[in-house]
């Protein structure tokens, strides 16, 4: 296996940072760690970054012949001894992770970062965010209209506030496939290993693994960047040539984290 270029990088800062790559030589992981809807902090930490701080420890600790479900049970219980017994839904860490497993030449797939197998890219985006991100575009197209300047919605957020009330209550959705809006996330409180996708692959097949963090996937690091920076000189606030739940905030690099990691096995 072989790592080829790889990059991570905050919204904000590093601090803050919730996107983190993890590899050795059974796994290449990259979590995405699920951006907080509630308040509480740990140590300065909202969940999500703390989710991403829980997994990157546990990690290392899990053998290369660990099978699927042995692999994101660790995980998960590593997430599960971290909630406190009073803490909110929304303020339970989860996260988003894709792997890589070098023993079994498989990707493992929960949540919904973005990859690319020989220059196919593969997209698995929510329904929920989706139906969020046409909302808050619609909402933006509507403050413009009323004399809302672009610089201005960056500093207040009027859209992100307008859609808290769907974000806040999104979590009840995770791994609820009850629901047609329901999707996959390592939480801690429920895990659903049987959703998790499997993607066989093979030896010498290019591989790139990508948070949500890059608005248009690209076949090199260098292309990724470009296309993102070109989203946020021509749409900052991610409602006309892509469609986000959020935007670039006033005093940020960029609308989101993001992390790529390129390799061939």
């Amino acid at each position: 296996m072989e790592i080829i270029e790889q990059y991570c990088q905050g919204k904000k800062d590093e601090l803050s940072n919730e996107d983190a790559i993890f590899y050795n030589d059974d796994y290449v992981v990259i979590i995405d760690g699920v951006t907080a809807k509630g308040k509480k902090k740990d140590r300065g930490r909202k969940s999500g970054r703390v989710a991403r701080d829980i997994l990157m420890n546990t990690l290392p600790t899990i053998d290369g012949t660990a099978s699927k479900k042995e692999f994101f049970t660790i995980l998960h219980n590593a997430l599960a001894e971290n909630i406190p017994e009073d803490a909110n839904i929304e303020d339970i860490p989860s996260a988003c992770l894709l792997v890589y497993s070098n023993y079994y030449k498989q990707i493992w797939i929960c949540g919904d970062s973005q990859y690319m197998i020989n220059g196919e890219y593969y997209d698995n985006s929510k329904e929920f965010d989706k139906i969020v991100s046409n909302a808050r575009s619609l909402f933006i197209e509507l403050l413009v209209a009323r004399g809302i300047t672009e610089a201005e919605e960056m500093e207040k957020d009027f859209a992100r506030i307008a859609t808290k009330g769907l974000l806040k209550y999104q979590p009840v959705l995770e791994n609820n496939f009850e629901s047609p809006h329901g999707y996959i996330v390592l939480n801690g409180r429920t895990l659903c290993d049987e959703q998790i996708q499997e993607v066989d692959v093979e030896e010498n097949d290019e591989i790139i693994f990508a948070s949500d963090g890059y608005p248009f996937l690209k076949e090199t690091l260098e292309e990724s960047e470009e296309e993102l920076k070109r989203v946020l000189k021509e749409d900052p606030l991610c409602y006309k040539i892509y469609k986000s739940t959020k935007g670039l905030k006033k005093g940020n690099v960029s609308y989101d984290d993001r992390c790529y990691i390129r390799f061939i096995i």
